[in-house]
């Protein structure tokens, strides 16, 4: 899911031990290149805050002086329409005095929340009026 952090496990063993190389379609991957993506110490990739255009085909390459392995795996970074899980309820106020209006979402990525009066854009996000 968008926004999503995620490990893309690769583990290799040999003698002398292997150095590892992470590639993206085929394009090496490095932190100047994906400051978002990061090769843990266990060899893992991790990428930080999904978006659409992480997805696709990510390789492992283990090298060391008697050869070379490789794994590779798909990564498809999906996205959920927005949806409001609990909205807004009636409030009757006297006037001079606070209201809270609440409104709670879910979707990937996160849904921006607008609020309006009529046609009247308010506010947007989470705002307090005085």
């Amino acid at each position: 899911e968008i926004e999503r952090v995620v490990d893309i496990p690769c583990q290799a063993q040999g003698v002398p031990p292997p150095v590892l190389y992470w590639y993206k379609d085929a394009t090496l991957i490095t932190r100047l290149t994906a400051p978002r993506y990061k090769v843990l110490s266990n060899g893992s990739l991790q990428i930080n805050g999904l978006v659409p255009d992480d997805t696709g085909m990510f390789q492992c390459f283990a090298r060391n002086d008697a050869g070379e392995v490789q794994t590779f795996t798909y990564l498809a970074v999906t996205s959920i329409p927005p949806n409001i899980t609990k909205g807004p309820t009636d409030s009757t106020v006297i006037d001079g005095l606070s209201v809270i209006l609440s409104c709670e979402t879910s979707g990937a990525p996160r849904p921006a929340i607008t609020w309006q009066r009529g046609e009247k854009v308010l506010a947007s996000g989470s705002v307090q009026f005085p």
